[in-house]
């Protein structure tokens, strides 16, 4: 047997996106999230709060800052990379 449901949890809020990039920092032992306000803003429209979603591009983001040296993740490259994993 099968039980299917459906939930409407209504709009995701951009805080949501926050607390899970500090969350996932923090557990990676990170002391700081490296990304600016306006890249977690970015993270949260390209995402639409989908955490698997969150996960990838961020995860990306990292790994290109790193390659170039950036000290901070910030909105041009979320949106950069966003673009590239659609």
């Amino acid at each position: 047997m099968r039980i299917h449901c459906r939930l409407d949890l209504g709009e995701a809020a951009p805080e949501g996106t926050v607390k899970y990039i500090d969350v996932r920092m923090q557990a990676s032992g990170a002391k700081h999230s490296p990304f600016d306000s306006d890249a977690l803003t970015m993270l949260h429209r390209a995402t639409l709060e989908r955490l698997c979603d969150i996960d990838h591009i961020a995860s990306e983001c990292l790994e290109r800052a790193a390659r170039r040296k950036f000290k901070r993740v910030d909105a041009p490259l979320v949106q950069n990379v966003a673009k590239d994993c659609a």
